[in-house]
């Protein structure tokens, strides 16, 4: 059967969330679904081509070719040209300047990086050397965005219509992009999960032919699904108990590596996958960014030997901030509060979960850091360990209002040897670097890594086009409905 034309065949391609798309600019987006969406209006320099390399490596998108190194600067030189054939979805053509000013406003870049335009060529000095700086470059966070009478646009094949509300966001085609889209529109829905965190409504619609894409629902959930065709891969994510190294009872390292050694990873996997062996986390990082195993395994005795240490320091009551529902890598949040509930008090500290309905509720209480412990978890935005690392453990990546979008340190860890070892592996990239970070961050044991999460999707039959990959980088252009 022949693909589609992108001119206009009255295609609907509709997708199911389980959240609703508050913001679709990549600065201000802060969850899986929104950046998803974005995904579909805003393109990076680099898109990542998943059958390249171990789990991908990046390719040009809005440049001419990749960029080259020259020598000069602290980190080296690197130099490239745009594209001439890259248009906004209002028409205005992709400029160097404005290329110019919205990477030199994206926070990850802007701390690596000087971008300067110099001619016809787009220039990065580096603040120091980076084994792989264009990964950095396939991140959404850094795709280009233009402002236009106050609203974003970008150069993806799609862009917003005007009628788009949060449940129900609607894209249609960028008609100036070079590569639209193939369906004519995108309808992004949301149904919400249920009180019991079930995403009950989306399987249903799943089913009832009433959705036809979705790669935001567990993996177990979708076993049972008929009717529909699925794609299980090994994902690039981790669910995680961060320890807020702020917090007052929890301070000191001991009292954060007592809470790890009580932690039965196992276990909290078990209640959420039938295959708990495959998915437990054996340290911070997804196995494919690099096979590491941390000091920090249950062990009860060894918990309540270094509880017993701390005397009257230990603590005893913990606030637990809770994520505000399923997430890829967290498919049943509730059994695994319940669990870990359990496991704490089993060496004598008792958890009170502080339950949030939203992700806008969930990050604005990690921005304020009035809590001891959070449950949530971070998926890769490119294949490279350093930028997973940084994320969740950089000093300037404490989430704050500018910086939320790009950051999950919720263990509000300030270390300057943690932010060396990160700085490390980015110069060189080698294995004895990313086990120097790694034992780092055993001894600091700001988080405990729980469990890692695959990527799903679930289609309808008649949707063609479908490539997986197994960073969740998916875009919906190739997509076309028989």
């Amino acid at each position: 059967m022949s693909t589609p034309s992108a001119s206009g065949n009255g295609q609907i391609l509709r997708v199911g969330l389980l959240n609703e798309v508050h913001h679709v600019d990549p600065r201000t987006a802060q969850d899986f679904d929104s950046l998803f969406v974005s995904r579909q209006i805003f393109e990076p320099l680099y898109r990542v081509d998943p059958h390249r390399g171990n789990i991908g490596s990046a390719v040009p998108l809005l440049l001419r070719a990749p960029l080259r190194t020259v020598a000069g600067g602290a980190g080296g030189t690197m130099r490239g040209r745009i594209r001439d054939d890259a248009r906004f979805s209002d028409g205005s053509p992709l400029d160097l300047e404005t290329v110019v000013q919205s990477l030199g406003s994206e926070p990850m870049v802007r701390r690596q990086a000087e971008v300067t335009a110099e001619g016809d060529e787009l220039v990065f000095h580096l603040k120091s050397p980076n084994a792989r700086f264009d990964l950095l470059l396939t991140s959404v966070q850094g795709a280009i965005v233009r402002r236009a009478g106050g609203s974003p646009v970008g150069t993806g094949p799609y862009q917003l219509a005007r009628d788009s509300e949060p449940g129900h966001i609607r894209l249609v085609r960028n008609p100036h992009s070079p590569q639209p889209g193939l369906v004519d529109e995108i309808h992004f829905i949301t149904y919400s999960p249920g009180l019991d965190g079930r995403p009950e409504s989306l399987l249903i619609a799943l089913e009832s032919g009433e959705v036809d894409f979705t790669n935001v629902l567990p993996r177990d959930e979708i076993s049972g699904l008929t009717g529909v065709r699925k794609s299980f891969q090994t994902g690039v994510s981790t669910a995680v108990l961060y320890l807020n190294t702020q917090s007052p009872p929890l301070r000191s390292a001991k009292a954060r590596q007592a809470i790890a050694h009580a932690v039965q990873r196992r276990d909290l996997t078990s209640s959420c996958y039938s295959n708990s062996l495959a998915f437990t986390a054996a340290s911070l990082l997804p196995r494919s960014l690099g096979q590491v195993t941390d000091r920090l395994g249950y062990d009860p005795d060894r918990s309540r030997s270094l509880l017993s240490e701390l005397g009257d320091e230990a603590p005893t009551k913990l606030r637990l901030l809770m994520t505000w529902g399923p997430r890829p890598y967290l498919p049943h949040p509730q059994k695994v509060m319940n669990l870990l509930a359990e496991q704490l008090e089993a060496v004598g500290i008792e958890i009170t979960p502080r339950f949030t309905h939203s992700s806008r509720e969930f990050f604005d209480a990690g921005i304020e850091g009035d809590y001891d412990l959070a449950l949530a978890g971070w998926i890769a935005d490119t294949p490279d360990p350093a930028d997973f690392l940084e994320s969740n453990l950089a000093s300037y990546r404490i989430p704050r209002p500018d910086n939320i979008a790009v950051s999950v340190n919720l263990s509000r860890l300030e270390d300057p040897e943690m932010d060396e070892s990160i700085a490390r592996l980015r110069r060189d990239g080698t294995d004895q670097r990313l086990r120097e970070a790694m034992r780092r961050v055993d001894d600091l044991a700001p988080l405990v890594p729980l469990m890692y999460g695959p990527t799903s999707a679930v289609l309808a039959f008649r949707v063609q086009g479908f490539t997986p990959s197994p960073l969740g980088v998916l875009p919906l252009a190739p997509l076309y409905l028989r």
